[in-house]
């Protein structure tokens, strides 16, 4: 958890002190949905490949599911809503 924060801080840093170069911010929002991508299917993967999950699922039930679906889905809705309010004007 703490390389989490530590990474986020960094990133904070970096690009308040704008020590990247101009031309790499157009890509950030290619990169964040990439790697949100890449999370969620790591994620899959990995449940996927536990054989006490996957033996489980009946008994898992349809609030699992719903839980589950809901979590990426308010993700993926707050990433826009995130995006969408504090995005740069150029």
């Amino acid at each position: 958890m703490g390389l989490i924060v530590i990474s986020l801080i960094m990133g904070i840093l970096i690009s308040y002190k704008g020590l990247l170069a101009e031309n790499l911010y157009s890509f950030t929002d290619e990169l964040t949905l990439v790697g949100l991508f890449l999370l969620l299917f790591t994620m899959g993967v990995k449940i996927g490949s536990d054989p006490e999950v996957v033996s489980n699922l009946k008994n898992l039930g349809f609030k699992a599911i719903v839980l589950s679906l809901g979590s990426v889905l308010g993700s993926v809705i707050l990433l826009f809503l995130f995006e969408f309010k504090f995005k740069r004007e150029d």
